[in-house]
């Protein structure tokens, strides 16, 4: 399924996702719901599962993308935020990358990137 709800199989993320053309956004989708990386944290909790990462076509133009071949990545709730908002995967032992749902409005996503860089 594509970041816009339609079927998967060579089509790119909606421009909604952050996703431009010939550029590659960070992404991956949990339960549905899609998430942008923003920036980095070490304040993680449990892992909870695992997320589809998006694939980066900028090569082509196509920008990132979700297919059933799309690697996963596996996701930890992020300590103060509930995970429908804001998930976490590991970088290293102690980074790790924060990824925010394309459903928190801009203006909380940029608090809870500067918050969680703290």
């Amino acid at each position: 399924m594509r970041v816009d709800g339609s079927p998967e199989g060579g089509t790119t993320a909606s421009p909604t996702a952050g996703a431009l053309p010939s550029e590659c956004t960070p992404l991956v989708r949990f339960k549905g719901v899609v998430y942008q990386g923003l920036g980095y944290t070490n304040q993680v909790g449990e892992k909870i599962g695992w997320a589809r990462e998006a694939e980066c076509l900028d090569v082509t133009g196509e920008g990132p993308l979700f297919t059933q071949g799309s690697p996963e990545v596996r996701v930890s709730v992020v300590r103060g935020y509930p995970p429908t908002a804001v998930l976490a995967a590991s970088v290293s032992n102690t980074l790790y990358s924060v990824y925010v749902a394309d459903t928190v409005p801009p203006a909380e996503r940029e608090a809870i990137v500067r918050d969680l860089a703290e």
